[in-house]
């Protein structure tokens, strides 16, 4: 994973944790209803971050060389199911 890409992910994981924290102390502590919903729809928008960091190295990172093909190589023969451009 890239430096840049990772360091973000970790970031977004970390806070993550620490809204889980509080997410978990409101729930025992029987708080607002309204409360915890907002916190579980931030976590969960955190998390989809977290998803789009990690797609986003993977594009960068293994499609893109699985789809450029080697020199003297057809795009073909890495991936079979590409419609031929």
């Amino acid at each position: 994973m890239h430096k840049d890409i990772n360091k973000s992910a970790v970031n977004r994981l970390k806070r993550i944790r620490d809204q889980n924290r509080g997410f978990k102390k409101w729930s025992q502590n029987e708080k607002c209803c309204v409360n915890i919903i907002h916190q579980s729809f931030t976590v969960k928008s955190d998390l989809s971050g977290v998803e789009d960091i990690i797609l986003q190295n993977h594009l960068v990172t293994h499609a893109a060389r699985q789809i450029k093909p080697a020199p003297g190589q057809s795009h073909k023969r890495n991936n079979p199911d590409l419609p031929d451009i």
